[in-house]
């Protein structure tokens, strides 16, 4: 169905969650499970920190994902020009506090 959760990182574990394995199997695509799922993250995240983070691609299959991301209050951090696979990698960050 979908897949994901959280990490920290040693240099921001005492202010920010990331967002990591962030997939929905298509066969449940279009059925609020990324919603769900995204949702469900947020409100761990503001369990015990000031922000969530996550890392996407600009790539075409990373659309929807961005759309989401955005509904939700994402903003774009940083963006690192072809990195990954000749696409650009984009850095986000929802603040939870």
């Amino acid at each position: 169905m979908g897949i994901t959760g959280l990490y920290e990182l040693p240099e921001d574990e005492k202010e920010a969650y990331w967002l990591a394995w962030f997939c929905v199997d298509p066969e449940f695509r279009g059925k609020k499970l990324g919603s769900t799922l995204i949702d469900l993250m947020i409100k761990k995240a503001k369990e015990g920190k000031t922000y969530l983070r996550l890392y996407t691609s600009s790539g075409p299959i990373e659309k929807t994902a961005r759309a989401l991301y955005e509904k939700r209050g994402f903003v774009t951090t940083k963006v690192e020009k072809g990195i990954d696979n000749g696409y650009d990698k984009i850095y986000m960050e929802l603040k939870l506090k």
